[in-house]
This record gives structure tokens, sequence and C-alpha cells, in this order.
């Protein structure tokens, strides 16, 4: 019995290791980030992102936090995180610019007042000259 204990603390040591892996988790931090305060959203909430002139994304917030990938790297982006109900904002936070310069933004949630209508793009930049391979992360810290 005890030639079979001595053996059985490596053992387990070493499928601990193999099971979480040697390499650790793959992660990809973001180029830009906007943190946002008090919105008091719930998962299900319907949120747009727009970054002016690239893209417009909407989905629920599910676990608070929205990504976007496949931004232009080299220019500065203006953002904008707008609650959607009834295709109307009932909230924003933005727009921010996010670049070299400032690649962190923490905005405060303001809720709408007089102009409600939500965050659109006028002209899709589709240069793909560009180098595009950018990741936005939005987190809602509430």
């Amino acid at each position: 019995m005890g030639t079979y204990r001595s053996w059985l603390g490596p053992l387990v040591g070493l499928l601990g290791l193999g099971v979480s892996g040697c390499a650790g988790p793959s992660v990809r931090y973001a180029d830009v980030q906007l943190d946002i305060t008090g919105s008091g959203l719930l998962d299900t909430d319907r949120v747009r992102i727009c970054v002016d002139g690239f893209r417009v994304n909407e989905e629920a917030l599910g676990s608070g936090t929205l990504s976007m990938t496949g931004l232009p790297a080299g220019t500065a982006l203006s953002v904008t995180a707008d609650h959607i109900v009834d295709d109307e904002r009932s909230g924003r936070a933005g727009p921010v610019l996010l670049g070299d310069d400032s690649s962190h933004i923490t905005e405060p949630w303001q809720s709408c007042t007089e102009d409600c209508s939500a965050c659109t793009i006028e002209d899709e930049d589709n240069d793909s000259s560009m180098d595009a391979d950018r990741l936005l992360i939005i987190r809602f810290l509430d």
C-alpha cells in the first residue's frame, strides 16, 4: 500500500497539468478599449456599437463585454455605444476617440433626453489597402 501512495500524488499533479494545458489560455488583448460605467443594462438588452466610417454591430449585451474585429490600424476611431429599444436609443456612451494616444478610455453612461436617434454610419470605408486587424473591446462595468 505504501508504494501505491508514493506515486499517486505525482500522478494526480501530472493529470492536472495535462487537463489545464501547459501553455495556458490563448488571450488576445484589445488594441483599443472602451469601458462604460453606470449603464444599468441587462444581459438581454440590445447594444449598437458604431465605429464612424467603418462598421455598425448590434447585439445583446450578454456577459457585459462586446468586441469588434477587423478595424483599421493607423487611424483614430470614433466609437459610440447605444442602448437600442424599438429602433431608438435610450442611452449612450460616446462618441469617444480611440487611437494611438488614447487606446483605453472610461466613459460614463448618459440617458437619452432629447434627440434619441441611434448611431449610424453614413459611408462604410471599404479601403482594402488599410491594415484592418485591430480589436476593439467594450466593457460595461456595472
